[in-house]
């Protein structure tokens, strides 16, 4: 076990080490904000939380300050840019400061993220907090109907996406104190899925249209997230 332990340290640090010293990081006085890649400077909420989301891993073997200080004004830079409403949007213009809004399965990892590092970090802030709860209620209420299907991406509701279906599950399991029923929700999302989205051979079909079904199997956006997804809902 101390092999892998000491494994896994290496590859955080030297993730960690990658998003420090050649990801582009913008700032204002809402905090900070992680690029897309080392290629340009950008504003993307979701990644820039999965770069803080590293660094906060990181700092558990580490303890290094200056990584817990970037990653919690990362946070609070993703949440300052949350809607009333608990929504995110997708990216902001890094010159027009235009939002491009695009509500899809990016509000499940933003909620994920936060809440990994927040549980890594052992934060407790009564804004975050609050923020979860909105973000939770927002995904819960308006991305996903009772049955357990989900929208594309609002207002569009077809094609409902494996992706979509799997972070569902995913966010629900994780994040169950924050909403009432979230972990039977999950369960009805799985059973949904499985009964619309897969084929008998045990793959998962990528998109279900109205009126039929993208049924090729791709391992890492399909397959891979459900079954990850799968895992979580039985462990």
């Amino acid at each position: 076990m101390n092999k892998e332990i000491n494994i896994a340290k290496e590859i955080l640090i030297s993730a960690s080490d990658f998003i420090l010293n050649d990801i582009p990081v913008s700032k204002d006085k809402q905090g900070i904000c992680f690029s897309y890649t080392p290629l340009q400077r950008d504003l993307c909420f979701n990644s820039s939380l999965l770069a803080a989301e590293i660094l906060a891993r990181a700092y558990t073997f580490t303890k290094n300050d200056e990584l817990k200080e970037k990653v919690i004004n990362a946070v609070k830079w993703v949440i300052a840019h949350q809607k009333d409403n608990g929504e995110w949007n997708y990216s902001i213009d890094i010159n027009s400061g235009i939002e491009y809004q695009q509500t899809d399965f990016h509000q499940g990892y933003i909620l994920e993220s936060i809440f990994e590092i927040k549980n890594l970090l052992n934060i407790k802030n009564e804004q975050l907090e609050e923020s979860l709860k909105k973000g939770i209620k927002f995904y819960r209420e308006r991305q996903f109907f009772q049955n357990g299907s989900s929208y594309w991406r609002l207002p569009k509701k077809y094609p409902v996406e494996i992706h979509n279906q799997a972070q569902g599950i995913i966010t629900f399991i994780k994040l169950s104190e924050y909403h009432t029923n979230s972990n039977e929700f999950a369960s009805t999302i799985a059973k949904w899925t499985i009964q619309n989205m897969q084929a008998k051979d045990g793959h998962f079909y990528y998109h279900n249209y109205k009126i039929h079904k993208h049924k090729i199997s791709y391992m890492r956006w399909s397959n891979a997230w459900m079954f990850l997804a799968l895992t979580h809902l039985i462990k």
